[in-house]
């Protein structure tokens, strides 16, 4: 309970040959309740001359929580390779119940 929350190194940073953009985020699910899936796409394009290998990622942060909690989670990640100039769309599917919390008295919740 008293060690920090950040890691020491994030996930999936790297340095690579090549430079890869994020376009295009979109939110398809804006309101779900608790058994419902969020679904996200995005758009990945490599905007470098050489091939990337890039890795996605999905992190999820509570900005109100009423429990202490990391300032960002990990949730999804995909590996994509994108020739020199190839975009591509990406599609996310993050079940709610992935995101619960577990408050004082041992109740896992969404808030």
């Amino acid at each position: 309970a008293d060690l920090t929350q950040r890691p020491a190194f994030a996930f999936g940073e790297g340095l690579s040959y090549s430079t890869v953009e994020y376009t295009d985020l979109e939110v398809l699910t804006a309101v779900v309740d608790e058994s419902e899936t969020v679904r996200a796409r995005v758009t990945v394009t490599n905007t470098g001359a050489r091939p990337a290998l890039e890795t996605v990622q999905v992190y999820v942060s509570d900005t109100v929580t009423s429990v202490t909690w990391a300032e960002k989670e990990l949730k999804a990640y995909r590996q994509v390779e994108l020739a020199p100039g190839e975009s591509r769309k990406l599609l996310f599917e993050l079940p709610v119940a992935d995101c619960t919390l577990v408050d004082a008295e041992g109740v896992r919740r969404v808030e």
